[in-house]
C-alpha cells in the first residue's frame, strides 16, 4: 500500500502548479485531495456505465487498490475482483469484492487469472475490464489481449477542473486510443464530461460503446 500512496502522491502534486509545490501544507492537502477523491470517483462511475460499462457483470479493475478504486462504489449486488501488483496478498473486501495481487494471461484467445501459489483460473464470466491513468506496460498488454477476447474494456481518468495536468491526462488517453487502434484492429471511442467542479473521460471499443448524450472527443 506505501507504494501505492506514493504513486498517488506524485500524480497528486502534478495537479498543482509550482507555487503550490512549495506549499509546507502539501501533505495534509493531499488528505484532502485523497477525501475528495470519494466524490469523484461516484460521478466516474456513473459517467463508465453511461459509455457501456455494466455494473451487474462481474467486473476486473487493473492496478488499483481498494482505496482507489472505482468498485468500492458500485451497485449493491454487484461483483468485483481488484486485480493489482500493490496488493501485498489476496483480501476478500467484502462478500462481493476481491482484491488480489495476480495477474491476467491470455492463453488460446481466453483470459486467465493467475493467483496465489500457481492458481489459475479462465474469467470466462468476467464482462468489464477497467482501470484509469497511469497505464504501465503491462497493463497495456492486458487491455489489448482482454480487447481481443471481446471483453468490455473502459480506460479512463478523471479530477478536477483546475487539475494542472487535466490537458496532459486527456493527451496521454487519447494517444493510448490510437495505440489500442492499431494493436488490436477495434475502432476505440473516446468520451468526456464535466460538471461545475470535475472532468471524467474514457475509451472504449465502439462495438460495445453505448450513444449516451456527452461531450464526444474521439471517433
Amino acid at each position: 500500500m506505501e507504494e501505492y500512496m506514493n504513486l498517488l502522491f506524485e500524480e497528486y502534486k502534478k495537479t498543482l502548479d509550482k507555487t503550490m509545490l512549495k506549499n509546507k501544507k502539501i501533505n495534509n492537502d493531499f488528505n484532502r485531495w485523497l477525501e475528495e477523491n470519494k466524490y469523484v470517483l461516484t460521478y466516474y462511475e456513473n459517467f463508465i456505465e453511461s459509455v457501456g460499462f455494466i455494473p451487474k457483470r462481474l467486473t476486473i479493475e487493473l492496478d488499483k487498490i481498494k482505496e482507489d478504486s472505482v468498485l468500492m462504489y458500485l451497485p449493491i449486488n454487484s461483483k468485483g475482483i481488484i486485480v493489482s501488483k500493490y496488493a501485498k496478498s489476496d483480501e476478500i473486501i467484502n462478500p462481493n469484492l476481491l482484491q488480489t495481487n495476480g495477474t491476467i494471461t491470455k492463453e488460446n484467445n481466453n483470459l486467465y487469472l493467475n493467483y496465489g501459489h500457481n492458481k489459475k483460473i479462465e474469467i470466462k464470466n468476467v464482462r468489464n475490464i477497467i482501470t484509469e491513468l497511469p497505464i504501465t506496460e503491462t497493463t497495456k498488454n492486458t487491455i489489448i489481449d482482454s480487447i481481443l477476447c471481446n471483453k468490455n474494456v473502459i480506460v479512463g481518468t478523471y479530477g478536477r477542473l483546475k487539475d494542472q495536468n487535466r490537458e496532459d491526462k486527456i493527451k496521454e488517453l487519447y494517444e493510448l486510443k490510437s495505440e489500442l487502434e492499431v494493436y488490436t484492429g477495434k475502432n476505440i471511442v473516446g468520451e468526456y464530461s464535466e460538471n461545475y467542479k470535475y472532468y471524467v473521460t474514457c475509451i472504449t471499443p465502439k462495438i460495445l460503446y453505448n450513444e449516451k448524450n456527452h461531450k464526444t472527443l474521439w471517433r
